[in-house]
């Protein structure tokens, strides 16, 4: 279950499709620390604890779903580029797609973060934002931005 917890975490403080899956661009995230940091911080009773993982269970799952297409759709689009004589329509196709994979997964994101946020006190939304924009800005610190990943390589 912290496996999970930890992946529905990651998902609201909205890192990278890459690390709901357990890895960052730099290496493997330890979940169980991060896990237990976050509720310690928000100070979640089992109830809310509970409630918060099962939409993010929900939100993992699909997020996982769409990722998988979103690095199908990268393999295709190296392959495409790739070949001897490329075909740009698709090559366009498979841009657009990737566009559109991504945007779901920012989709499902918000709704997570809304339904979450919906059993937080104000203090522990106060807390999470913070959480948050800390997350954020340990991404750009050095020069590591989520937002330039090739989603195809993930």
């Amino acid at each position: 279950m912290t496996s999970k917890w930890l992946a529905g975490v990651v998902l609201v403080l909205g890192m990278s499709g890459s690390a709901v899956a357990g890895e960052g661009r730099h290496g493997p995230h330890d979940g169980g620390a991060m896990a237990a940091h976050i509720a310690q911080e928000l100070g979640l009773d089992d109830a809310t604890r509970g409630k918060v993982e099962a939409i993010l269970d929900g939100a993992e799952a699909k997020a996982k779903a769409i990722l998988s297409d979103a690095r199908q759709a990268g393999r295709d689009l190296k392959a495409e580029h790739d070949a001897e004589r490329p075909d740009l329509k698709k090559m366009e196709k498979l841009i657009r797609q990737l566009a559109d994979l991504r945007a779901d997964v920012a989709v499902v994101r918000l709704h997570a973060e809304a339904d979450v946020d919906a059993l937080l006190t104000p203090d522990q939304r106060t807390k999470l934002r913070a959480l948050r924009a800390e997350q954020r800005g340990h991404g750009r610190e050095g020069g590591d931005d989520h937002e330039d990943e090739d989603d195809g390589d993930e």
